[in-house]
């Protein structure tokens, strides 16, 4: 854990105050400097503090040191240049040089006698990297990575000390005075500086350049160097190392004695170690980016100058006491200050402290009267210390009671508060309030008073009250103890307790937070300034704007604090500087000093590592390109390796604490995540898709960093990819194919089943069918009636029924033979003409028949073979024959009605009723089967061919008075169904 230890100097200038002292922020080998010997310091294009010292090399981040050594690649640890050249860092060593890239290095060794001298600087000219050593050597190294010792230097260098370019020009600092040369092979000496033994270059925008001797002082010249003047320094034994130009034209220089800044007006600042440095020996001096000044010591490590805000005072600068609880001034310009253990002090002008005999230890506060009476309230009561230097003792409640607070309400009246009671003062005199009989439980310890719209105010321990009248009435409804009260210019009132800053509304005090943590909303005491409060707090001072009711600054250690806790009301602003005392010494801190933005850069923000399922990993692995600082700039992830954790180095060196980070997953998430200090980024499960990650950081005052884009593409699973669908697809595909052609195989086997049965049992009913319609009854009958007609000597009816006999018979036999028994409608009237025919002769005048085709094409129509004979035979013999008292009569109508082919059988027989009735009394053994046979054959028709047969009948056929009229059989066959 890093220990800020905060050191002071003794600013001595024209006009210095006494004890006045700044402060150092001082990092040491416990804070991970490799060593205390601090030889050279740089800045890289990252931000990051690049620290030489004779143990390693080290790079800063502003919380954390990261060290490199021998054992990280570099030529030894005894570090004595630094450059940041071509986006690398070159290191200097004793007998060669290191370049560092990405934490990988690469050495070049010198040979011969500079195998023992030190790197003394390293630059960049006429695009060669040019190295010098202190014992006369130069080198160069080409774009190549060729090292080269220069054989043209002349004999007389021995020793270089600083190298500056201007104007294609190299000028160089050796032991031997000043060179300069344009291609390394030609020197020139200049005779202004000859034989001086000259130790650096700084150069000013304005031209100017600054020459510094180590035996011989300071000098100003300009590029030309054509004259050159002496500049007097503050001290003789001052020989100086190394010189810096600042970005605020200041002129900054170091030695083994100390340090000295020399302003644009030409005013002088020297800091040793009589003035506060921990070590007088400073070997180099810096400016980062921010321009904050750094400087590395012989053995009191890194030092970072907070600047000139904030002014330290304390016994180490000659103040009598480190507790301060208040500060005045009177008019003739003589300061007060009253202590915790120490009691009452003054200074006139830049004198020292004396002492002031006011009675007691604590003095909690001083007011500076117009007739010159400083009004002092103590740990044992009110004094007044007279401009004639005499004490005048008051007392407050009763004799021994402390006073806390005296507050000026106006010209020359003030009121002062304290545990048991309040007083004013007016005039001069001293007089007490009687508010309450019993002050103590009903108001409280005073701690504050306020002039508010007219009205007296004061606040304590039990709250607001308004004591106008001389009489205590709670104002504001606040009951909690309040340490400070103030009014700004805007007529609004403010308290500061314990729990926090409040801001009266509507009657009703409002908190404003001025940050997370407890200690920062621990206000101690509260200071206007213009429209700036300043806030004192356990952890450092803010400043809030009273119009905007906005935090604009915090000041903290990095600032320049020298303790984070403030005391209780000890602030004073004397319309220069406030005042105010803190746990290690008195404060003066000057509000005209802008140390917000301006001259500030932006933080910088880096990747310091990335984890992938929160393991480490090879980032060029995934990496979709990688950058030239070691880090993906794109990666491409498995869908399975989709955890990532970005630990974020966010580089601002003068307040790291002050940092804030945001993510934006675009792709996945609207808008920039909550600031945080926390500075990794975690993404969890991330989804499969092209997404880009943005990351950036934002220092206190709302500055943005750079901004890291990164694209992330997460695969998707196998089970997600197009070519994994694509297989899906077709497996189901490839199955429901494979289902339905065994399915329809399957369909097929049983179909050919059920038709192979189908059209076995139709091929048995056809033959019953044939065997019923030349069933043995009927050919008895036949060949009865030719015997006849023979035995009647009827020649021609018998010539005629064996004819028709014979046809019949033929006609039979030819529809067995036709495929599917299959006939056109033609052969099958014919059939039944013939079978009518035969029937009509046998049973002579016993009925008639017509079949009606109605014009229709019968050579084209297709019908079942023997399909009508059964049904004309059944109304024969059922129908017509039992009635012998009616002639009979079958009618036969064929239509084609749109789809369907209808076959109406009509006979005007006995009907169905009686002829069932005949069929039980009849006894014989001849069974009828012809009309079942058919009936089942076009039951298996209808099964094989899918097509819609109809056979309707016999039904029995009615007269209009319900008499019987005869019996109809009905049939229809869908003609589409009929093959041409």
């Amino acid at each position: 854990m890093r220990i800020i230890s905060l050191f002071f100097f003794l600013c001595i200038t024209n006009s210095v105050l006494f004890g006045q002292s700044y402060s150092f922020i001082s990092y040491s080998t416990s804070d991970g400097l490799p060593q205390s010997q601090v030889q050279c310091i740089e800045q890289d294009n990252n931000g990051y503090l690049w620290v030489g010292t004779l143990g390693g090399l080290t790079k800063f981040n502003g919380k954390k040191f990261i060290n490199y050594s021998i054992n990280d690649g570099l030529l030894n640890n005894r570090i004595t240049a630094l450059s940041f050249l071509n986006g690398k860092i070159w290191v200097g060593h004793e007998g060669g040089v290191s370049t560092l890239t990405n934490g990988k290095a690469r050495n070049w060794v010198f040979t011969g006698f500079d195998r023992k001298s030190n790197v003394t600087d390293i630059v960049s000219f006429n695009g060669l990297t040019v190295i010098v050593t202190n014992y006369g050597g130069l080198y160069s190294i080409d774009k190549k990575g060729k090292l080269t010792s220069n054989k043209y230097v002349p004999e007389e260098i021995i020793q270089f000390n600083d190298l500056l370019v201007i104007d294609k020009r190299l000028l160089i600092a050796t032991a031997s005075g000043v060179f300069e040369t344009t291609d390394l092979k030609s020197f020139r000496k200049v005779k202004l500086f000859d034989s001086r033994n000259i130790s650096g270059f700084a150069q000013k925008t304005n031209g100017e350049l600054w020459v510094t001797s180590f035996d011989n002082g300071l000098f100003k010249t300009t590029t030309s160097l054509k004259r050159k003047d002496s500049v007097p320094l503050l001290t003789t034994e001052f020989d100086i190392k190394k010189c810096l130009v600042d970005k605020q034209q200041q002129l900054w220089l170091n030695s083994r004695s100390g340090i000295i800044r020399i302003d644009k007006n030409g005013h002088q600042l020297l800091i040793n170690d009589l003035n506060g440095l921990p070590v007088a020996s400073t070997r180099c001096i810096f400016e980062d980016r921010d321009g904050a000044i750094w400087c590395g010591t012989d053995g009191k490590g890194l030092l970072r100058f907070t600047g000139e805000q904030f002014r330290h005072y304390r016994e180490s600068t000659a103040y009598p006491s480190e507790l301060f609880l208040s500060v005045a001034r009177r008019k003739d310009n003589v300061y007060f200050f009253g202590s915790y253990d120490r009691g009452l002090f003054m200074r006139k002008g830049n004198g020292p402290m004396e002492p002031v005999g006011v009675p007691g230890t604590n003095i909690w506060s001083i007011k500076a009267a117009f007739d010159g009476t400083i009004w002092c309230g103590t740990d044992i009561g009110l004094s007044a210390y007279r401009p004639s230097g005499k004490v005048e003792n008051f007392v407050l409640g009763k004799e021994g009671d402390r006073v806390l607070v005296v507050e000026r309400i106006n010209f020359n009246k003030f009121y002062v508060g304290g545990a048991y009671g309040i007083g004013i003062i007016e005039n001069g005199v001293f007089r007490q309030l009687d508010l309450s009989d019993d002050f103590e439980n009903e108001i409280g310890t005073v701690r504050a008073f306020a002039n508010y719209k007219g009205s007296i105010l004061c606040a304590g321990d039990k709250g607001v009250f308004d004591i106008t009248n001389n009489k205590a009435v709670p104002f504001g409804n606040f009951k909690d103890g309040i340490i400070s009260m103030t009014v700004d210019n805007s007529n609004h009132l403010w308290i500061g307790t314990e729990t926090g800053l409040y801001l009266l509304r509507d009657n009703k005090f409002v908190q404003h937070p001025l940050a997370k943590d407890p200690a920062s909303n621990t206000v101690n005491f509260l200071e206007i300034i213009g429209n700036n409060l300043y806030i004192g707090t356990n952890n450092g001072l803010f400043s809030m704007n009273t119009l905007r009711l906005s935090v604009d600054q915090h000041y903290g250690l990095n600032s320049g604090l020298i303790n984070l806790e403030s005391n209780i009301n000890s602030s004073f602003y004397d319309g220069r500087y406030l005042w105010f005392g803190t746990a290690e010494g008195l404060i003066q801190f000057d509000p005209t000093i802008d140390n917000t933005t301006e001259g500030k850069s932006p933080p910088i923000l880096n990747i310091a590592s990335i984890l992938l399922n929160y393991n480490s990993f090879d980032y060029s692995d995934y990496a979709i390109k990688m950058g030239e600082n070691g880090f993906p700039e794109g990666l491409r992830l498995p869908y399975s390796m989709n955890n990532l954790t970005f630990e974020l180095d966010g580089i601002l060196l003068s307040n790291p604490e002050g940092l804030r980070y945001q993510f934006w997953l675009e792709g996945y998430d609207e808008t920039w995540s909550k600031p945080v200090g926390n500075a990794t980024v975690t993404l969890s499960n991330l989804p499969d898709g092209d997404l880009v990650l943005h990351m950036r950081a934002i220092d206190e005052f709302g500055m943005v960093s750079n901004e890291i884009q990164l694209p992330v593409q997460i695969t998707p699973p196998y089970w997600r990819t197009w070519w994994f669908y694509s297989i899906i697809i077709l497996l189901v595909i490839l199955a429901l194919r494979a289902f339905f052609r065994s399915r329809i195989k399957q369909e097929r086997e049983r179909n050919y089943k059920k038709n192979l049965e189908y059209k076995t049992r139709l091929l048995a009913l056809e033959q019953q069918s044939l065997n019923a319609s030349m069933n043995r009854h009927f050919i008895f009958n036949s060949l009865n009636s030719i015997q006849y007609f023979i035995n009647t000597q009827d020649k021609i009816s018998a010539n005629k029924y064996l004819t028709n006999f014979a046809k019949l018979i033929r006609k039979n036999l030819d529809s067995a033979a036709e495929a599917e028994n299959m006939v056109t409608l033609q052969q099958e009237i014919e059939r039944l003409e013939l079978y009518l025919s035969l029937e009509a002769m046998r049973f002579k005048d016993r009925f008639t028949y017509h079949i009606n085709d109605n014009g229709i094409d019968t050579e084209s129509i297709i019908v079942p073979g023997m399909l009508l004979q059964p049904f004309v035979e059944n109304s024969i013999i059922h129908g017509i024959l039992p009635n012998e008292e009616v002639k009979g009569h079958i009618e036969v109508t064929i239509r084609l009605l749109k789809d369907y082919l209808e076959i109406t059988l009509d006979d005007n027989g006995i009907g169905i009723d009686y002829s069932l009735q005949k069929k039980k009394m009849m006894v014989g053994d001849h069974k009828s089967q012809g009309m079942e046979i058919t009936s089942k054959r076009i039951d298996i028709i209808r099964e094989l061919s899918k097509k819609d047969f109809e056979l309707d009948g016999p039904f029995q056929l009615t007269n209009p008075d319900h008499s019987i009229k005869g019996t109809r059989v009905l049939l229809k066959i869908p003609v589409e169904n009929l093959d041409e």
